[in-house]
């Protein structure tokens, strides 16, 4: 995995656990640790962290608004 990678899936993890501890969004949080630990040493085609997906596509819907916790949580376990 890439340095930038690395830092990329650093980031938004802890963006999305800052966001979620702050909310109080239990679920975010009970996925976000499921989802990372099942994607551990996983990567796609094209050489990128698998989890790196799941990860953007929840902060997008957060970008857009999107504040219930079971429907966070669903995109961060959708894959």
């Amino acid at each position: 995995m890439s340095l930038e990678d690395r830092e990329e899936v650093k980031m938004t993890s802890t963006f999305l656990r800052g966001f979620a501890s702050a909310g109080g969004y239990v679920q975010i949080l009970s996925a976000l640790g499921y989802a990372t630990r099942k994607h551990a040493g996983q990567f796609r085609k094209n050489g990128k962290p698998f989890i790196l997906h799941p990860l953007k596509a929840t902060t997008y819907a957060i970008s857009c608004g999107m504040k219930d916790d079971v429907l966070l949580a669903a995109i961060l376990l959708h894959d």
